[in-house]
């Protein structure tokens, strides 16, 4: 295993996910697209995708994700509208 220093870059302006596509697939499986209305009343079937990652000393960081970031609509993409209409799926 290399002892060279990993480094990730999150960007807050980008809407989707990306992920090796074997990863990115099973991540799919597992949160089918459904109606939003049903995705935003069923928490238990779209947890929060969390991602550990460590600092430059080897401090663990957990950075989770709610459901309300990665799961997206089809609906009113309007500044105002919930998030509740149309089919939603992963980012």
């Amino acid at each position: 295993m290399s002892n060279k220093l990993k480094r990730l870059i999150v960007d807050t302006g980008t809407t989707f996910f990306t992920a090796p596509d074997f990863l990115y697939d099973d991540v799919l499986r597992r949160l089918p697209s459904a109606p939003c209305a049903e995705v935003d009343s069923n928490p238990q079937k779209y947890p929060p995708l969390t991602f550990v990652l460590r600092d430059a000393r080897g401090q663990p960081y957990n950075l989770e994700v709610p459901q309300e970031t990665y799961m997206l609509g089809d609906g009113d993409s309007s500044a105002n509208a919930r998030n509740d209409v149309g089919q939603c799926k992963p980012a």
